[in-house]
């Protein structure tokens, strides 16, 4: 997997606009990005990352007629990026404006085009997730403060880990041939793999 290792200073929020510049222009997803724990910057890389990954993501024809106009970000039961959304707030994901909202049920995410599931929420997803169809919705678990890497959970396409100080992601290839959702090539390349399906 290439990996880049981008190590950026602690900044205040009100410098946002200069960390969109440099975060939006790096080479997107496959990147370790070093955050300090717990910071505002965590969850500003965090979103990016999100936002990154969601241009390499292909939905149903049936998602862009329902939602022509809007891209939707769902937080499991709580907003866990909080202020770092403002990294991403005013992109869009192809053509499409992005926006958030807390989803307390799975039900409630149908209408999402992504559910991040925050640290310390995987268990509550997981004990929820056999009953739900989120078939059109891609499911980004933060696992960053997890010790254990190369696990694979059902409904959870692709996992935030830690790379030593660094982020990096995985990609549940099992759980993705389940799902509506075709992820790019490129993607797929610049990502470690886990799940029964080593191939797509």
């Amino acid at each position: 997997m290439a990996k880049i290792t981008v190590v950026a200073p602690v900044v205040k929020v009100h410098y946002r606009r200069v960390i969109i510049s440099i975060l939006l222009l790096l080479a997107p997803t496959g990147l370790l990005m070093a955050y300090e724990e717990d910071s505002i910057q965590q969850k500003m890389v965090k979103s990016v990352f999100i936002f990154n990954i969601a241009k390499f993501v292909s939905w149903p024809e049936e998602v862009y007629q329902k939602r022509s106009q809007k891209f939707i970000l769902c937080h499991f039961l709580e907003d866990s990026l909080g202020v770092g959304f403002e990294i991403i707030r005013n992109r869009s994901v192809s053509g499409r404006n992005l926006s958030k909202r807390v989803s307390l049920t799975l039900g409630e995410a149908k209408i999402c085009d992504i559910l991040f599931v925050g640290n310390g929420r995987l268990e509550d997803f997981l004990a929820e997730s056999p009953k739900s169809d989120l078939a059109e919705v891609l499911v980004v678990a933060d696992r960053t403060k997890a010790l254990n890497k190369g696990q694979a959970f059902v409904g959870v396409h692709i996992s935030l880990v830690r790379e030593e100080s660094n982020i990096g992601f995985e990609i549940n290839l099992s759980e993705i041939s389940k799902s509506k959702i075709e992820l790019s090539p490129k993607l797929l390349e610049l990502s470690t793999i886990v799940g029964e399906n080593q191939s797509y």
